[in-house]
């Protein structure tokens, strides 16, 4: 297959080794690095010209799926746009179900005999947004019904209905489960009413308890839900409650996040003028990422990811594993974002275009990244930051690079800083390590990633030199 690569000049990365180091101090947890990465993205991606992206495309689609898989269908619709969200595409009007159902349908067909698509199953399904709960019944109906046809869903696939408590009635939970949902995610956030109205979310405390019990009801799927802390006026009573509330719901598991405030938001941009109170400062933000820890152990929770605690063995937390790691993601929906054997494309934001390119019969991709040979290597990485433990032995052998030597000098540093633990080639985070851990992430993926580019050039340098 063809590629194509961005000029980039190379570097050792080792002749700026403090760009890799973490600040030590008596308080790392507070000071390792000067602000929080926030973004988990690709490093140094490489991408096709314009012009051969569909060219591209379609010969990734004539080849078997490699690896594990995920499907991911997007809903770009909110009924309202909480202030910290960067998600937010298009307000929903009840006339828009159907037009965007009957294209979201159409750009699935396109993939209907796909070698991608049908060569393997698919182990998660979910439904993300935007607010995928705000489409009519009748559309979600039937937008299941086009995936069963299409997708080859694994027989014990995790199929996940995200959404708003304020969309959920029982008519369409029941459609839902109909439809083979055996996951509820829900943006919560937090329970309490005054805190969750200042963001530009609706429901109240009793609506939030009364939904989730509905939902609870049925027995039929597990539920967890998102807790966010880091919010303007948010206290650490309010963060307390919030998480005792949710163990208090006896629910599967659920999420304890930390706000990331980007300027082109609503809250950003309030801030930014003055109109609303800073969020939680990093030192803060830390306190309560400490508190939810001690409250979730002693809880008796495990833990599944940095961020993710599990109750019940009901909860399998699959779509969230796979998107971060070496996992292929067959993507539908204007806005969408996904893979295939390590190739990435992005679906078309613009709604209008969207429309017209699913109705004209082109998947509308905006572009594709050509993946390395070690693109794998660096998903492995990513995905094992996020669980808190990374096995630099496991990787060494499976992809035949000297992973140990190459790091030592940056892993020595951040265990003296302690933000790791080393032990025999495995790496664990410490607590400030897990609540740094897309900063080191990050860092760990571009030091290798220099590395072995810089030592092949200096390799070739040599054999021509030879």
């Amino acid at each position: 297959m063809e590629t194509f690569h961005k000029k980039m000049e190379l570097v050792n990365p080792k002749d700026n080794m403090e760009r890799y180091f973490v600040k030590e101090s008596e308080n790392v947890i507070y000071d390792a690095f000067d602000k929080k990465s926030a973004v988990h993205a690709g490093l140094m991606d490489k991408f096709a010209p314009a012009e051969k992206t569909q060219a591209i495309l379609n010969e990734v689609l004539n080849h078997d799926r490699e690896n594990k898989t995920a499907a991911y269908i997007h809903v770009p619709f909110c009924e309202t746009h909480c202030l910290y969200c960067a998600f937010y595409n298009q307000p929903y009007r009840r006339e828009q179900s159907k037009i965007y159902t009957d294209a979201l349908i159409k750009e699935i067909m396109l993939w209907a005999d796909k070698k991608a698509v049908i060569s393997k199953p698919v182990n998660a399904l979910y439904f993300g947004g935007g607010t995928p709960t705000a489409l009519e019944i009748e559309d979600i109906s039937r937008i299941f019904k086009t995936i069963h046809k299409v997708i080859p869903l694994a027989n014990d696939c995790e199929i996940t209905m995200e959404g708003r408590i304020s969309n959920m009635t029982q008519e369409k939970v029941e459609a839902y489960l109909a439809g083979g949902v055996n996951r509820f995610s829900l943006g919560v956030q937090s329970f309490n009413t005054k805190l969750r109205q200042s963001m530009g979310r609706r429901s109240n405390y009793e609506t939030i308890i009364n939904n989730i019990n509905m939902i609870k009801s049925y027995n039929q799927a597990a539920i967890v839900l998102d807790l966010i802390y880091g919010f303007p006026n948010q206290t650490m009573d309010i963060w307390t409650s919030d998480i005792k509330t949710a163990q208090c719901l006896e629910l599967d598991g659920f999420d304890c996040y930390q706000l990331n405030v980007f300027p082109n938001t609503p809250l950003g941009k309030r801030i930014a003028d003055g109109s609303i109170n800073p969020a939680l400062d990093t030192k803060t933000k830390a306190d309560f990422f400490l508190k939810s820890i001690d409250l979730m152990e002693e809880a008796m929770y495990r833990r599944i990811s940095v961020n993710h605690w599990q109750k019940t063995t009901r909860e399998r937390n699959i779509y969230n594993q796979f998107a971060r790691g070496y996992a292929s993601c067959l993507s539908f929906g204007a806005g969408a974002g996904g893979n295939i054997n390590g190739y990435g494309y992005m679906i078309l934001r613009d709604y209008k275009g969207y429309l017209e390119a699913v109705n004209n019969g082109i998947k509308p991709v905006m572009g594709i990244s050509i993946p390395d040979k070690f693109y794998a290597l660096y998903k492995e990485i990513a995905e094992s930051f996020e669980t808190g433990f990374i096995d630099f032995k496991y990787l060494e052998n499976k992809y035949n690079l000297p992973l140990i030597d190459i790091t030592k000098e940056v892993l020595n540093q951040w265990e003296k800083a302690g933000v790791i633990t080393l032990n025999n080639g495995k790496v664990i985070l410490t607590k400030a390590g897990q609540f740094w851990f897309v900063n080191l992430s990050q860092l760990m993926q571009e030091f290798i990633k220099l590395t072995i580019l810089f030592n092949e050039k200096e390799n070739n340098m040599a054999e021509m030199a030879g």
